[in-house]
This record gives structure tokens, C-alpha cells and sequence, in this order.
């Protein structure tokens, strides 16, 4: 919110109302001091940490690194996909690789993946004499999307795992992404190397946050609880993706169901009723403070019903006492006093 709107909105008694109701003075408080801080800098930290955390798990790629002498090696990117695909690297059935060049990639995928497919994608031909058992190859160029159309056509739903480590440009990732991200399994990851390049890849990692972080422009965020659906505005991608990982140069996609993976999501009805007691409370605590003769105000309740119903306090202070079902919309709606 820029400073012109929020000192619109705090000047008009309606508005501030409204929106005190939803944030609290507290939480505005906060946040302009975060954006503020933000904005001068950025994060400060020790320069002198605590030594870093023991070496994670291995799943032994790196040792089958060493065996076949992949160049991806050298750029430490086998920590990463050891560290990403080790937990269910027996359970993928087919791995795809852009960019073939030798068979040292392929063979070293095929003996870390014991129970999948490996198929790599070359623009030359002479990579078709590193098929062998599990290993397959399709002749195509990355940048080709009547290519990679009839590749995602072939294999559509059937690929866990993408790792693209073709020719590294910037029109190439993105092409090669947008035609075979789709093709991948539910819960499918999609690694992408190489990404050196400074001047796109801020944007493109802020492009995948952004679809993650969707979030329906007219729901106030403290319903995440019972967020289900993101509703027709979100597009497939912020609907298929429910994670992203990045290291230097790498980055890994992940795909799932967004926001439906989250198995604690709230059934509605439980959690309007959980709202409803709390505001119940809310009331409760302002007749005792008016039975002692105590002001009435957002601290005062707070000190009553706790830290964590603040926003219940900032909505019956707005003059929400109740949300109730309402049938033609099959939603909840707040009831004033």
C-alpha cells in the first residue's frame, strides 16, 4: 500500500475502521517498519554465524558422480538432486533429461533411478547410440515447440522428474518449460540448471513465487485456513505448483495441487463456528469489563481474551458479533450488533 493510500484510508473514520478491523494498529505499525527496513537495505545478519549444520543425507549420487564423471558434478549440482529426489528416487518411473552430449548423465540417472525409464532429449543424432536398457532417446530440438508438443503428447502424465541441462539460454528454458511442465506427474519436479544469467532469473523466480503465493484478490488472507479453491481468476500454473527450490544456478519446480495439498485445511463450517466463539468471547469480555466499570477498548479486550483473538477483537470492534451461513450464496457472511 503506498503512503498516499494509507494516509487516505486513515483519514476517513469508515475506512479506518474497516481496516484497523482486519490489520490492527499494531500490525500496520509493523509492517510500515519491515517495508521501511526493507527498503534501506535489505536483511543485516552476524557476520561471524554459528558454524553451518552437518552435511545432509546422502542417497548416493554423489558417489555415482564420482563413477560416471558427469560435468554436472563440478558445479555441485549433485548435492542438490540428491538432496530433492533422494527420498522417492525408487519410487520415479521415468526421468526425462534435455541436453544428452555423452551417456556419462544418462547412465549415472539410470543406476540412481533403479525402477525408472531415462529418456534423454539431443538435437543430434549420433546420441541414439547411447540407448540401452532403460535409457531411450528422442532426437529433437529444445526449442522446437511442434517437438516438444508431440514429446508431452507421448508422455503426458507419465514423467516424474524433468531436468533440463540443454543450451542454458533464456528462450530455451522458457519454451522447453512451457511444453513439457505440463506433461509431468501430479507431484512431478522440474530442475532446471544453469540458471547464471543475473538479469532474468530474479524475474523468473519471482514469476513461480507469485503463482505459489496466489492468493484470490477479494479474501482477506486470515481465511488461509479454509482456502480450498483459489477460485476462476488463477490461472493452471498458480493451480499446479506448490513449491520451488533454489540453490546457485539450479532451481527445482515442484508440482502438485494448490491450494489443495495442505491436508489441514478446514472444513467451512467448523471454522465459521470456531470464529463465533471466539467473538463470543470478545463480547463476553466487554460486558465484564463494563461490569467493572473498566474501559472498553482494542487493549483492554486483547488483555482479556488473549493475544491470539486480536483479530477477533479488530472485527467486533468493527462491529462484527457473528458470521452466519447464508444459503443463495453457500457462504458466510458477518452479522453486526
Amino acid at each position: 500500500m503506498s503512503n498516499l493510500i494509507r494516509q487516505i484510508v486513515r483519514n476517513i473514520p469508515p475506512l479506518r475502521k474497516l481496516y484497523y478491523s482486519h490489520v490492527g494498529e499494531s500490525v500496520v505499525a509493523n509492517t510500515d517498519t519491515v517495508a521501511h527496513a526493507l527498503r534501506d537495505g535489505g536483511f543485516k545478519f552476524d557476520q561471524n554465524p554459528d558454524p553451518a549444520d552437518p552435511s545432509p543425507k546422502s542417497f548416493g549420487l554423489q558417489e555415482l558422480g564420482e563413477q560416471y564423471l558427469p560435468t554436472k558434478r563440478l558445479h555441485n549440482y549433485l548435492l542438490r538432486y540428491d538432496h530433492v529426489f533422494g527420498p522417492t528416487r525408487h519410487d520415479v518411473k521415468r526421468m526425462v533429461e534435455i541436453g544428452v552430449q555423452t551417456d556419462t548423465s544418462v547412465r549415472m540417472w539410470r543406476d540412481y533411478f533403479p525402477n525408472a525409464e531415462i529418456v534423454g532429449i539431443d538435437i543430434d543424432p549420433e546420441c541414439k547410440r547411447f540407448e540401452s536398457d532403460r535409457i531411450k532417446i528422442a532426437i529433437g530440438d529444445q526449442t522446437d515447440t511442434v517437438f516438444l508438443s508431440k514429446f508431452a503428447r507421448e508422455y503426458f502424465g507419465k514423467i516424474d522428474i524433468i531436468v533440463d541441462d540443454g543450451i542454458h539460454s533464456p528462450q530455451a528454458i522458457k519454451v522447453s518449460f512451457e511444453q513439457l511442465y505440463p506433461a509431468l506427474s501430479a507431484h512431478g519436479v522440474y530442475a532446471v540448471e544453469d540458471v547464471v544469467n543475473h538479469h532474468y532469473v530474479p524475474a523468473l523466480v519471482a514469476s513461480i513465487t507469485a503463482a505459489i503465493n496466489y492468493w484470490p484478490a477479494n479474501m482477506h488472507t486470515k481465511l488461509w485456513q479454509i482456502l480450498d479453491d483459489f477460485g476462476p481468476d488463477a490461472d493452471w500454473f498458480a493451480r499446479h505448483t506448490i513449491g520451488l527450490e533454489f540453490y546457485r544456478h539450479i532451481l527445482f519446480v515442484k508440482r502438485g495441487f494448490n491450494p489443495r495439498d495442505n491436508p489441514f485445511i478446514m472444513d467451512k463450517a467448523v471454522y465459521y463456528g470456531s470464529m463465533n466463539n471466539a467473538l463470543k468471547q470478545v463480547a463476553d469480555a466487554k460486558a465484564k469489563l463494563r461490569a467493572e466499570g473498566k474501559a472498553v477498548n482494542a487493549e483492554s479486550l486483547i488483555s482479556v481474551v488473549g493475544f491470539q483473538h486480536r483479530y477477533y477483537v479488530y472485527d467486533f470492534l468493527s462491529g462484527v458479533v457473528r458470521f452466519e451461513y447464508d444459503e443463495k450464496t453457500g457462504g458466510y457472511s458477518p452479522r453486526a450488533e
